[in-house]
């Protein structure tokens, strides 16, 4: 769920909640056209397949591409440690 303050209009772009897996990786987004934004959000399960994961988020953010001339701001919960070296994927 993405909640707005009152007065902004946005538009929920309902495509991209087919586009996750359950158990794995959950999306939502909205589309914010005034300010001419794309809010993702992205929620990834700790004991995630990786690759899954990522083949989901790469496939989403290239529909999201269609949106042109939009920001796309990406938001969530990864549950990837990029400090510890052990946790690092290809």
């Amino acid at each position: 769920m993405i909640l707005t303050r009152d007065g902004i209009e946005c538009e929920d772009v309902s495509a991209v909640k087919d586009m996750s897996v359950e158990m794995n990786v959950e999306m939502v987004a909205v589309k914010i056209p005034e300010r001419k934004i794309v809010i993702l959000g992205v929620y990834q399960k700790p004991s995630r397949d990786f690759k899954c994961f990522m083949d989901k988020l790469t496939y989403t953010l290239q529909e999201l591409s269609a949106f042109e001339k939009f920001n796309i701001i990406l938001t969530g919960d990864f549950n990837i440690d990029f400090i510890d070296e052990s946790d690092q994927r290809n």
